[in-house]
């Protein structure tokens, strides 16, 4: 079996293969220039591969592999990524991905990553077998409608115009991202394992949403900010989906943590505009949560199972005991 980075005619067949499975009603073509536009943006071409595995001439299986830096507990670390493997159907049963994932893993151990990263749809006991460990993770949603007005609610909600009734919300600026990279840095930094994101990777992130949605003819990821004394003091980021609202993440400056509560009426004021019936999140602000100010819905999250695993001899993982310590959000998907 020879592994090797795939040409862009070879990366374009695994993307036609596997459109059925992870498209999301792109059509073939838009899915394919949704992952060849990704790879092609600066961070893409620096961070981003797309590897397959070659047997007499025939792709037997395929992944991408990404490059992130990070951190666990205060140590500056290299991530691996390993995202969409692949096995064309008339090839399974036969080991190839696992010892795709291997080689994979053993090319970045070399090239000086820590540990690997991936985010699995199928559960975790396969990857276990591949030495991830599952990293504790939860997920939270509400009700935007009740049966009865909850009793907690702001008056103001009634009149579902939260521009005019808090302070310095606005939709997001591109000359607001610098205070968002900080923003995301500073509420991250307790976390005993977390994803470092630069300017760069925030860019690619944005650009990433903005592609989805012009490929897909409308919507858009929805990015509020509240600006206090002239800077910005936290944001929001939202996504409409088929019968849902994702609160995809939040951050707030240090001492703005109240201000979230108020994006989190926010967004419940623009589920009802929208008509649905679910706000979902993979958290939502301890502010809204642990005082109770709406009924909120918390369980272990199942999809994605979040997986690490050391690379090399020398780099045990810690364990991880609770999802506080190892967050991540929408925004981190690959």
């Amino acid at each position: 079996m020879q592994v090797r980075d795939a040409e862009r005619a070879a990366i374009e067949a695994v993307l036609r293969r596997s459109h059925s499975i992870w498209s999301e009603g792109l059509s073939p073509d838009d899915y394919v220039q949704f992952n060849l536009k990704q790879k092609d943006t600066a961070w893409g071409r620096e961070r981003y591969r797309f590897l397959v595995a070659d047997v007499g001439g025939a792709v037997v299986s395929a992944l991408k592999l990404y490059s992130f830096g990070g951190e666990i507990d205060g140590r500056s670390i290299r991530l691996a990524g390993i995202g969409a493997v692949f096995t064309p159907e008339e090839h399974r049963g036969r080991g190839h991905a696992r010892a795709l994932v291997e080689a994979a893993l053993e090319s970045t151990r070399v090239l000086g990553h820590d540990a690997a990263l991936l985010m699995s749809e199928i559960g975790g006991e396969y990857y276990r077998r591949l030495g991830f460990l599952a990293l504790p993770a939860r997920e939270a949603g509400c009700l935007p409608f009740m049966p009865v007005p909850w009793p907690g609610e702001p008056s103001w909600l009634a009149g579902g115009d939260p521009e005019a009734r808090v302070a310095g919300l606005r939709p997001f600026l591109p000359g607001d991202l610098d205070a968002l990279v900080a923003i995301h840095d500073d509420a991250t930094r307790g976390q005993r394992f977390r994803l470092l994101r630069d300017r760069p990777a925030w860019e690619q992130a944005l650009f990433k949403a903005e592609l989805w949605h012009r490929l897909k003819r409308g919507g858009g990821d929805r990015i509020w900010v509240v600006e206090r004394r002239g800077e910005v003091a936290a944001y929001v980021v939202l996504r409409e989906v088929h019968g849902a609202l994702q609160w995809r993440e939040h951050g707030a400056r240090f001492g703005g943590e109240e201000i979230l509560a108020d994006l989190f009426w926010c967004a419940l004021i623009h589920a009802r505009r929208l008509g649905v019936n679910r706000l979902d999140a993979w958290q939502l602000p301890a502010v809204v949560t642990t005082r109770r100010l709406y009924p909120v819905a918390q369980r272990p999250m199942h999809n994605p199972v979040i997986m690490l695993r050391a690379l090399g001899t020398d780099g045990a993982l810690p364990g991880f005991t609770a999802p506080e310590e190892c967050r991540l959000s929408w925004l981190d998907l690959f």
